[in-house]
């Protein structure tokens, strides 16, 4: 299962913070309507604010050009580092499948292989990574009750 702790705690015990799509769109939503970084991103160090490259391709696919250089421009300024998917990451993959895996959870499962994988929590919306054994997910980041 995974486990939720406050930023600071994971920040303590973790490489880092990868934001997941939900956190993105979040975060981005925040600063565009209040013209200044949200306090939460404020509260990592920018060589510590990561995603993933399929985050990264979600945060942008389906949008106008405008829209996609806006988010572009915002993830370069606000310091978040896409991750590559890599062998290592792969193998991360294959090691958290179980005998039945819904193919809607196969970014989610690759977004967590990347996190266990480059020692980083999950700053996310979605309650998909509840369920995933060994990630640690920020607690500010989580979805309502």
């Amino acid at each position: 299962m995974a486990r939720l702790y406050p930023l600071v705690h994971c920040l303590d015990v973790r490489r880092g913070i990868l934001f997941d799509t939900t956190a993105l769109l979040e975060l981005f939503k925040y600063e565009s309507a209040n013209g200044a970084p949200s306090p939460l991103l404020l509260g990592i160090q920018p060589e510590r604010r990561y995603t993933s490259i399929i985050n990264m391709f979600e945060f942008i696919c389906n949008q106008p050009r405008e829209v996609v250089r806006n988010r572009r421009i915002w993830l370069h300024d606000s310091n978040i580092q896409p991750l590559p998917l890599t062998r290592d990451v792969s193998i991360t993959f294959v090691s958290l499948l179980r005998e039945t895996v819904g193919c809607h959870l196969r970014n989610d499962l690759l977004i967590a292989a990347t996190a266990k994988r480059e020692v980083l929590a999950v700053a996310s919306r979605d309650n998909a990574f509840k369920d995933i054994e060994g990630i640690l997910c920020v607690a500010e980041f989580a979805p309502p009750p």
